[in-house]
């Protein structure tokens, strides 16, 4: 892309926001990410959620490029809130401190949204997914089957869709601020699952989303982030899924009746799957053969059902918007 077609126009503000924990050891790879983007009219705001480690120190090295808040421990909810609310920008970009952006990521996103006007409230990005030493990459997408056959386009019904799985959500999300502001920003109460459940809410709220099926965010898995340990346990995971659901349910945005028939069809589908790993987690060896048979009749259940998901339904942008990336 070229700076001509910025030129022609008052370029949107991007709030980069940086949540961060205990993360000496990466936050400056996020936050050097962010500052490389190729898109100049970016702030970049880094919240240091009570870091006991040398955080607080390696961020002075940034302070006359990026803005440092301070605050003592509340959750990756609280620091990214507290982040959007000293913010500028007109849409604002989400990347947690172990993880990096490829330099275009931005640029490409708000392109889409400009392209496609209010009407386009979030956008995201494909991400490869990188578990420590080995060399598996997955892709977001691919896990949350998420298909398009274009390399950008306009995702017309992400309500739908993500009512029935999880994509991540955070580091790949370029999201209105207007959007953001009217479903209140992140669930101030959950630190698992938050971003799913802004998802949600933020789908509930009709409109289009973009698309682009291009990896532009690298997530390293190695860190053992409580998201990361979460997923491993998954008892804690459906729990959280449980919390996340009923909450979107709760809160009076979804309208859609096909995506609130699927959040209750997953609900339940959830209920049962509490119930079996809790059976599972027993000590009695009469509830953990129930609880073992629970699961794989629950896999096998989730296994069918993805062939019912609903597909992410896409309209192509036109080709003279195409060439411009």
């Amino acid at each position: 892309m070229t700076d001509g077609f910025y030129a022609k126009k008052t370029m949107t503000k991007v709030s980069v926001i940086i949540p961060t924990y205990n993360r000496a050891a990466t936050v400056l790879n996020a936050v050097k990410s962010a500052l490389d983007q190729s898109y100049p009219h970016i702030e970049v705001i880094v919240v240091d959620d009570g870091s006991s480690d040398e955080t607080a120190d390696l961020l002075k090295e940034y302070s006359s490029h990026v803005t440092v808040l301070h605050q003592t421990n509340s959750g990756p909810s609280v620091a990214r809130n507290h982040g959007a609310r000293h913010a500028s920008g007109d849409i604002f970009a989400f990347l947690d401190s172990d993880d990096v952006w490829m330099r275009d990521k931005i640029e490409r996103q708000v392109a889409l949204m400009d392209e496609c006007g209010a009407r386009m409230t979030c956008c995201v990005c494909n991400s490869l997914i990188t578990n420590g030493i080995q060399c598996d990459d997955r892709e977001s997408f691919g896990i949350a089957a998420i298909e398009s056959e274009q390399e950008r386009a306009v995702w017309k019904n992400p309500g739908e869709v993500l009512a029935s799985r999880f994509l991540l959500f955070n580091q790949v999300a370029a999201i209105r601020r207007e959007s953001f502001v009217k479903v209140g920003g992140y669930n101030p109460k959950m630190r698992l699952l938050e971003d799913h459940e802004l998802a949600l809410r933020l789908a509930a709220l009709g409109g289009v989303w973009g698309i682009i099926s291009m990896p532009l965010v690298r997530k390293y898995n190695d860190t053992r982030g409580i998201g990361v340990v979460c997923c491993e346990n998954s008892l804690a995971h459906s729990k959280a899924q449980r919390v996340a659901l009923a909450s979107v349910l709760e809160s009076g945005l979804v309208r859609d009746g096909q995506m609130r028939r699927q959040l209750k069809r997953r609900l339940r589908a959830n209920a049962r799957e509490v119930r079996h790993e809790t059976m599972l987690a027993n000590a009695g060896w009469a509830n953990r053969s129930l609880g073992r048979l629970g699961c794989v009749w629950s896999r096998m259940g989730n296994f069918l059902a993805r062939k019912r998901f609903p597909k992410a339904l896409t309209e192509e942008i036109s080709v003279t918007n195409r060439n411009r990336l």
